[in-house]
């Protein structure tokens, strides 16, 4: 079995481990895979994610014109300070609907201050994200088992984030955050995040595949 495997533990009191989590990355030709999974000596909740920055540009360009894509269904409600406030909205007929294809330039002409928001998927189709940047060519399509997806623009980059030496400026990649609905523990109705003792929990393979669309072909 190919791959890399992080093990990261935390202690309790003494030399006793009470928390593991495992990362486990393998990359074959054109796809990366993805596996996390935890492991408790005591009760408690569970819902990892992994953060990476996408320009399909290479950096020749902003995101502005790249496209996206998701299956999804609804958009987490979130108050000023950007807490879930309980509620589920319809992407539908709003100015977040990325279930057809649109756009980074036209999300960010109907909501200037940008993306930092999590979308949930249809749980009974194939959740999926599209991101494609026709000045390269290049596509990425991502599939996960989580719930949400969480999708930040970076339009408002914080001042001390550093990219490749440079500090970050604006919308010079979007972060893609596959996870559970965020405050799960407040509503159960939504599901569940509860990892229990001594039960370890994965959650199944993220895959991400690149490809190189030639001058012909397009992206629907």
């Amino acid at each position: 079995e190919d791959g890399i495997r992080d093990l990261v533990r935390s202690r309790g009191l003494g030399d006793v481990y009470n928390r593991q989590l495992e990362f486990y990355s393998k990359l074959t030709d054109n796809k990366l895979e993805v596996t996390i999974s935890g492991l408790s000596v005591t009760d408690t909740v569970f819902n990892p994610a992994w953060h990476p920055y996408f320009n399909l540009s290479a950096e020749l360009s902003t995101t502005h014109e790249h496209f996206i894509q998701a299956n999804v269904d609804f958009l987490v409600e979130t108050n000023q300070e950007n807490i879930p406030t309980g509620r589920l909205l319809t992407v539908d007929d709003s100015s977040y609907s990325i279930k057809e294809s649109v756009s980074i330039k036209k999300l960010l002409k109907d909501n200037p201050e940008g993306l930092d928001d999590c979308f949930v998927f249809n749980p009974k189709g194939d959740k999926s994200l599209m991101l494609y940047d026709p000045l390269s060519g290049r596509k990425l399509v991502a599939q996960t088992d989580r719930q949400a997806v969480v999708i930040y623009t970076a339009t408002n980059p914080e001042i001390e984030s550093m990219i490749n030496g440079r500090p970050m400026s604006k919308n010079r990649g979007i972060a893609i955050e596959f996870q559970e609905i965020p405050d799960l523990v407040h509503h159960p109705e939504w599901g569940t995040i509860e990892l229990k003792a001594g039960q370890k929990k994965t959650f199944g393979v993220e895959s991400v595949s690149y490809t190189h669309l030639r001058a012909h072909e397009t992206v629907l």
